[in-house]
């Protein structure tokens, strides 16, 4: 799943489209549109996984709490996702309960000899996964709707048996309950 997220939160969980004539401006309409936060694929994602060989995933601070609809009063997830790798804020929106979160921060692998790996034979190392900190409010009963990926990248291939490089080491998920709001 892509990065496809919020960058705030909307107010009243609607938009508001007005639409007049070109030809003749007496002619509009204005028309209330409630947010489903439901996404196409079933969920939205965050991938801050490395993109260069032997990089390590990005650590983020996800923080979490529950909402009600302001139009329909259906339950929702409040959140926040900082990236500390970068020191900002990447997203914050709502989400539906039936949803799926990703939460991806994976290694890459390592340069293979033929990419200009330090040495002329051994391969990279592969880059660590990254550390996801889930910070839950006690409203947030469950998090099993969150998929999280925080994987090494594997070592990059050596030019002889015994020269690939090392294994990156998989990132951690720590989950924290306190009191959340935004």
């Amino acid at each position: 799943m892509p990065n496809s997220y919020q960058t705030g939160f909307v107010k009243g969980d609607k938009i508001i489209v007005s639409v007049k004539s070109k030809y003749n401006p007496s002619i509009k309409t204005t028309k209330d549109v409630p947010l489903t936060y439901t996404y196409a694929k079933g969920g939205t994602g965050f991938d801050w996984s490395a993109s260069k060989y032997g990089y390590s995933g990005d650590n983020l601070k996800f923080e979490i709490t529950t909402d009600k609809h302001a139009v329909t009063g259906a339950p929702l997830y409040k959140y926040r996702t900082t990236n500390l790798t970068r020191n900002i804020i990447v997203a914050e929106g709502k989400l539906a309960h039936n949803q799926i979160l990703q939460l991806w921060v994976k290694g890459q692998p390592g340069k293979p000899h033929h990419h200009g790996a330090d040495d002329n034979t051994r391969g990279g190392d592969g880059g660590n996964g990254g550390t996801i900190t889930i910070y839950k409010d006690p409203s947030v009963k469950s998090i099993d709707f969150i998929d999280t990926k925080i994987f090494g990248g594997r070592g990059g291939k050596g030019a002889y048996s015994g020269t690939d490089g090392r294994l990156g080491r998989d990132g951690k998920v720590n989950v924290v309950t306190k009191t959340i709001s935004f």
